[in-house]
């Protein structure tokens, strides 16, 4: 990237959602030589809101607390006053 002191700042963003959808479910039983087939399809539920929800800078904060150190949430807060104080967010 070039000299040392280069700064770089990462903003994550959302930029696609899957969503798993079942259509059928097929049951095949074999006892012996007989065997059987069902079929059937689940109901469908009420589709939940695709549009993406923000989080408050606390809710950030907490979530990643439950996977990272002390250490990097310090650095992580470190950050986020700093680009406050220069604006960028």
């Amino acid at each position: 990237m070039g000299a040392a002191n280069d700064q770089l700042f990462v903003q994550p963003r959302v930029l696609a959602r899957t969503q798993e959808v079942t259509r059928a479910v097929v049951e095949v039983k074999t006892l012996d030589r007989s065997t059987s087939v069902s079929v059937s399809v689940p109901r469908q539920r009420v589709a939940q809101s695709s549009s993406p929800r923000s989080v408050t800078e606390e809710e950030f904060l907490q979530r990643l607390a439950t996977s990272e150190s002390p250490q990097v949430i310090d650095k992580v807060k470190e950050i986020i006053e700093k680009h406050h104080r220069t604006g960028w967010f």
